[in-house]
């Protein structure tokens, strides 16, 4: 039997038994360390006699994993029995428990990093099984090779005695022919026939009663197209601002080579329908970017505000032309949105070019003292809770950007808040991942000396 086993900080992340290996294989990595910030991601691997798993595990889980399982340790045509036993207490040093469950206590980045040491390693795919660590594993290993030749057979290799075989032959999907052997005398290749057509199918091996094998949608490859083209590099253009040089590349005419059979029927069929499919889907409108045009401020209103409304935390609008007089009323009102939203920190970041076109820090917060709304909510609350910061240069883009307890949110937006009725523009949808690392970039550019007068209201 082998022991596999992962640590960081010195803790153990997973443990992971292999039975049916003998202890005289050659060949494997016996440890292996990396750096992940300053600390070390070890894997180990050793040969013990039997599974010693530690107390204080709250279940178990047995069962079989198909080939393609993220759980799955070996490969695609390995099936695994698999026995977990799941632990309550999980790992200090990946996770922390915050109102009854557990979140991560790294970075993400750190924690893909990790992840991925474990799938090399060791198999499992973590990132979409994060709660398995912590967890105890023994793996027992099921393979069986299958083929199939030109007779259109599948052939299952090395099927031991006193199996059986369920084949289920599959056209498009559709079930075709079902067909069961029984193998009672010795270890041997099975060969089984199908008089149907067939693209793909399903088997399941039983040995003594017990499913030990079991595979879903299995196809083979019997034709392959290549598609060849030839890339050259032409004659460099010279450049004078953006680049020394810009060298054009050129593909030639591509060819392609198909090997083994022609298309037939249900190929054409086939490609056919994934074509149609893919087409429909990149036809169909794309609600991560808006264009707008003139005179659409419903529909502006209507995106912003679900925006706005949906902040509990921080919200940060950057728009360095949110001051300037020329559409100063339409700025006003999405401050008074803005001062009545859930979030706890409101922050609005602008430039003034120190002409009489714009406010500066100064005359920006006598202007929203001023309001009607704004004043009397300052009457009442002694506060609006908006933090105004008047930057020393403009940033081109616009961006409307959240910290929330659900992660990072944003849109990005391709004109000033007070102009957003007159131009033709996008309003982009931002990934979690691009709002936190472009929310977190602008921070760091406002903290090298970038604002040069800050307001609380």
């Amino acid at each position: 039997m082998i022991c596999d086993k992962i640590l960081f900080k010195g803790q153990p992340l997973l443990t992971i038994f292999h039975q049916g290996f003998r202890k005289k294989a050659t060949g494997r990595i016996l440890k292996r360390t990396i750096k992940v910030g300053r600390f070390n991601l070890v894997f180990t691997e050793s040969y013990c006699d039997h599974a010693i798993v530690s107390d204080g595990w709250i279940q178990i889980e047995t069962g079989l994993l198909q080939p393609r399982s993220t759980m799955n340790p070996y490969n695609d045509s390995t099936c695994a029995k698999m026995t977990r036993y799941c632990f309550f207490e999980k790992p200090l040093c990946i996770f922390e428990i915050n109102n009854d469950e557990y979140r991560l206590s790294i970075s993400s980045d750190d924690f893909c990093k990790i992840s991925e040491f474990i799938k090399e390693y060791t198999g499992i795919d973590i990132l979409l099984n994060p709660m398995a660590l912590g967890d105890a594993f023994v793996f027992e290993p099921h393979e069986f090779g299958l083929k199939t030749n030109e007779k259109g057979s599948v052939i299952i290799e090395k099927v031991p005695a006193k199996s059986s075989i369920v084949v289920q032959f599959k056209e498009n999907g559709i079930i075709v022919s079902s067909q069961l052997l029984n193998n009672e005398t010795e270890t041997r290749d099975i060969e089984i026939e199908c008089d149907k057509t067939w693209n793909s199918h399903d088997i399941e091996v039983f040995q003594d009663g017990n499913l030990v094998f079991c595979n879903r949608d299995v196809s083979y490859i019997t034709s392959l197209d290549f598609q060849i083209g030839i890339k050259q590099n032409l004659k460099p253009i010279k450049l004078n601002k953006i680049a020394s040089e810009y060298i054009p590349a050129k593909t030639s005419n591509e060819r392609i080579t198909h090997i083994g059979k022609r298309s037939d029927y249900n190929t054409v069929i086939r490609k056919s329908e994934f074509e149609i499919r893919r087409q429909i889907k990149t036809d169909q409108p794309d609600d991560q970017v808006h264009f707008i045009k003139p005179n659409q401020l419903s529909v502006v209103n209507n995106l912003l505000w679900k925006e706005i409304e949906s902040a509990t935390n921080e919200i940060w609008l950057f728009d360095s032309y949110f001051s300037d007089n020329d559409g100063i009323g339409c700025s006003l009102d999405w401050l008074r949105i803005i001062a009545n939203c859930n979030a706890k920190f409101k922050s609005i970041v602008f430039f003034c070019n120190g002409s009489n076109n714009s406010l500066n820090a100064d005359s920006f917060f006598k202007k929203i003292k001023e309001d009607a709304v704004m004043g009397n909510i300052i009457r009442i609350k002694k506060r609006l809770g908006i933090g105004l910061y008047q930057s020393k240069f403009p940033i081109h883009d616009r961006f409307l950007l959240q910290n929330n307890k659900n992660g990072y949110s944003g849109v990005s937006i391709g004109t000033s808040f007070n102009s957003l009725d007159r131009n033709f523009y996008c309003i982009s949808k931002l990934s979690p991942a691009s709002s936190k690392k472009i929310l977190k970039d602008l921070k760091s550019w406002m903290e090298d000396g970038n604002i040069i007068a800050h307001k609380n209201i």
